[in-house]
């Protein structure tokens, strides 16, 4: 199984809702061919190793839309806080 890692969709839940949907769907088929006795081990692996990517996947596009929203709120103080060329050059000529 590959999960997807398409950062171009605008709604990050519902990129998770589909990877997490094809996670299921190809446990389900790992489980359903797997030979009698051995249906539990076979997810079981399978869960352990694509689960943990899905989660790491989502961890990651949390932390990421977290880190952009600070960034973007950061850009916005600055700029409000920030001073026209002018005045700033005004100060300048003021304090000789």
């Amino acid at each position: 199984m590959t999960l997807q890692n398409n950062h171009d969709t605008n709604d990050p839940e519902k990129l998770f809702l589909e990877q997490a949907r094809a996670y299921y769907r190809e446990m389900r088929a790992v489980a359903s061919d797997a030979s009698d006795g051995q249906v539990l081990r076979l997810a079981e692996a399978f869960a352990v190793q694509y689960g943990q990517e899905l989660i790491r996947q989502s961890l990651e596009t949390i932390v990421q839309d977290e880190v952009d929203t600070f960034e973007k709120k950061r850009r916005r103080c600055s700029a409000q806080n920030a001073k026209p060329k002018k005045e700033i050059a005004d100060d300048e000529v003021n304090k000789s």
